[in-house]
């Protein structure tokens, strides 16, 4: 079984920006403060810890995909892109070429990633900015929200690209690969004849 170490790694980030979500909100509610949250941070980091955090941050963004599918029809209108059609996604199927659809996985990992940050943006800036409100910080729950809704601009706009060009490599492929036999040329004369 081979690891696709980008999906991982996209996994990884979203339950790390699921995680920081929850910590202004657990602060919010006044479940876990920040500072018992930095104290219990600052302490006993090793390969085991870090090893146990980085498949606990997989495990909540694999379970945030979930959340992710569900707004995957709502983006796909909103991004106007266009998917393609039954007898594309069949010449796809019927002629892809094995470093071609590797590429196309990787894209699509990308998208999963850049929308799940999307879908989290205005959650984020609404426990920050609520968390340090509440804690008499005006000026940096403002900035927070700002800096939320720039954050929000960038992830919509990859978000959209990496769809965009996971479903233009699906509309590319509508014929078999050209093969790498060295006696045929671009006229279709044989090398070995010329």
């Amino acid at each position: 079984m081979k690891v696709a170490i980008t999906e991982v790694f996209c996994e990884i980030i979203t339950g790390l920006a699921v995680f920081c979500v929850a910590i202004p909100l657990f602060d919010w509610v006044s479940l876990v403060s920040f500072a018992e949250f930095t104290s219990a941070t600052k302490s006993h980091w090793n390969a085991p810890t870090l090893t146990a955090a980085c498949a606990a941050l997989y495990l909540v963004g694999l379970l945030f995909d979930a959340v992710g599918l569900m707004a995957d029809g709502l983006l796909e209108k909103a991004f106007g892109v266009d998917p393609p059609d039954a007898t594309q996604r069949a010449a796809f199927w019927n002629h892809v070429s094995s470093h071609v659809l590797e590429y196309r996985n990787e894209t699509w990992a990308y998208y999963f990633c850049y929308r799940n940050l999307l879908v989290l943006t205005a959650p984020a800036a609404v426990t920050w900015a609520g968390a340090l409100f509440s804690h008499g910080q005006r000026v940096a729950a403002a900035v927070a929200i700002v800096l939320a809704a720039a954050a929000g601009v960038a992830f919509w706009a990859s978000a959209k690209t990496l769809l965009g060009l996971y479903y233009e490599i699906t509309k590319a492929i509508t014929h078999p690969p050209v093969s790498n036999d060295r006696t045929r040329t671009l006229g279709g004369a044989s090398a070995a004849a010329g």
